[in-house]
């Protein structure tokens, strides 16, 4: 991939474009395109607000996370916490299926 096709993801992920949308009008893999997003933090931008954000703290304490770049966000600062969440939030918090609460 050139730079100018990395230009051109960058843009077309701005605009809201899909991966695989992407893909087809640049001629490569869909799963580069799915890598050089996630890289560069693009992976959210077609799809924003269908997953939730963290701002920096705790969805269950409030306390603040330390996030680490490249690596997926964290939602909570313990398992006690995740598992109390989910607890409050039923089977399915936020759409998720939870093994630590189903029985």
């Amino acid at each position: 991939m050139n730079n100018l096709q990395k230009e051109q993801i960058s843009i077309l992920r701005g605009n809201g474009e899909s991966y695989s949308k992407i893909a087809d009008v640049l001629g490569i893999s869909i799963n580069t395109i799915k890598s050089f997003c996630r890289r560069n933090n693009l992976g959210g931008v077609a799809s924003a607000g269908t997953k939730q954000e963290s701002d920096g703290t705790c969805n269950q304490c409030g306390a603040p996370l330390k996030q680490i770049a490249g690596k997926k966000q964290k939602r909570f600062c313990s398992n006690k916490c995740r598992i109390v969440y989910a607890e409050l939030k039923g089977p399915k918090a936020d759409g998720i299926a939870c093994p630590a609460v189903v029985r």
